[in-house]
């Protein structure tokens, strides 16, 4: 029943929750999700119980576009987990993950054996720890060219290069206009930019808790 193309939309929807392996090969899956690419998002449950099956390969590819690496929505972030375990995750894919804003995230990237040298090599001449969980306290020597190639990866390469000392001033500026807010945080308490800055004010103190909370799920 769950493969059946006459199925209705809604009913397909809610069987891809309880049966996934039967329902994610449903001949009519593919058309409505051209017809509407947020379709697996309209339930909360529908990534998830796909995560718990091999899906066929053209689902796979939906699911890679699926992930939203600005989010930290309990849904992401279990497909980021899923994706960054896969052996056939592609090379982009990883490093997209291994620079994402949650460390369980880059850690699992990071051990993914697909994963790009040139990936974990910049994140840590960047200051990751090799874990890609924590930025390390004595940062190596590193090009300003590196620093660019390592804020470029994601977010992630973004924040170490936010905080790194010797970031240039051209590199530091382009980060203020970061679409995410962990950057911009993590920016404003760079050395150079902190001693020209205001103290923040109650309620400012209080969104960037919200955030570096949000950042941490």
């Amino acid at each position: 029943m769950a493969r059946n193309p006459a199925l209705t939309r809604d009913l397909a929807l809610a069987l891809l929750e309880t049966y996934p392996a039967d329902a994610s090969h449903n001949p009519a899956l593919p058309l409505w999700l051209l017809e509407q690419p947020d379709l697996l998002r309209l339930r909360p449950r529908t990534i998830p119980a796909l995560l718990s099956i091999d899906p066929p390969a053209w689902l796979l590819s939906v699911l890679q576009d699926q992930w939203n690496e600005h989010s930290s929505e309990r849904t992401d972030v279990l497909l980021g987990k899923w994706l960054a375990r896969r052996p056939d995750t592609p090379a982009w894919l990883l490093t997209r993950l291994c620079a994402c804003g949650h460390p369980g995230t880059r850690y699992l990237a990071s051990r993914n054996p697909e994963v790009p040298y040139k990936t974990l090599a910049l994140l840590q001449a960047a200051g990751s720890d090799p874990d890609l969980r924590l930025p390390v306290r004595r940062r190596p020597p590193t090009s300003s060219t590196q620093l660019r190639e390592a804020a470029a990866l994601g977010v992630w390469g973004a924040q170490l290069v936010a905080s790194h000392p010797r970031a240039p001033e051209e590199l530091l500026a382009e980060l203020a206009r970061h679409p995410s807010p962990a950057v911009t945080e993590t920016l404003a308490r760079h050395p150079r930019r902190a001693a020209m800055a205001p103290p923040p004010g109650p309620a400012a103190r209080l969104t960037q808790g919200a955030q570096r909370l949000a950042s941490w799920k």
